[in-house]
């Protein structure tokens, strides 16, 4: 039963995901008349003319930095440790499909150094 939900798993969010976004995209944007292209001065107008007192809440503006800030921020973490995921993630998927249990061997990612906890692997 796990190899099946495992399986179900693999290609729902590896194939049915990525393809099934990328085509509501194109026929969004193609539907709609890409206006997301088209309005695009309207977005910056409304952006950059925002409150700048704010009773409650925050301006458009500081909302689009805030957005832009955490996505930077994620692009940075997951470029530099890129090499890292990507050899943990190999790791995971051969022993998976030499058919065993996952396990992490701290032995085998020289890179982590000293700074692991092994409570969180067990």
């Amino acid at each position: 039963m796990t190899s099946l939900i495992d399986g179900l798993n693999g290609i729902l969010w590896n194939y049915v995901l990525i393809y099934g976004l990328l085509g509501a995209g194109a026929f969004f944007t193609l539907r709609l008349g890409a206006i997301q292209f088209l309005h695009i001065g309207e977005m910056i107008r409304v952006i950059t003319s925002g409150r700048t007192t704010v009773e409650r809440g925050i301006s458009p503006f500081r909302a689009l930095t805030v957005s832009h800030a955490s996505r930077v921020g994620t692009l940075i973490a997951v470029l530099l440790l890129s090499k890292t995921v990507i050899k943990l993630t190999k790791d995971y998927f051969d022993q998976r499909r030499a058919g065993q249990k996952p396990k992490f061997a701290a032995k085998d990612f020289p890179e982590f150094g000293d700074g692991i906890d092994h409570s969180v692997w067990k």
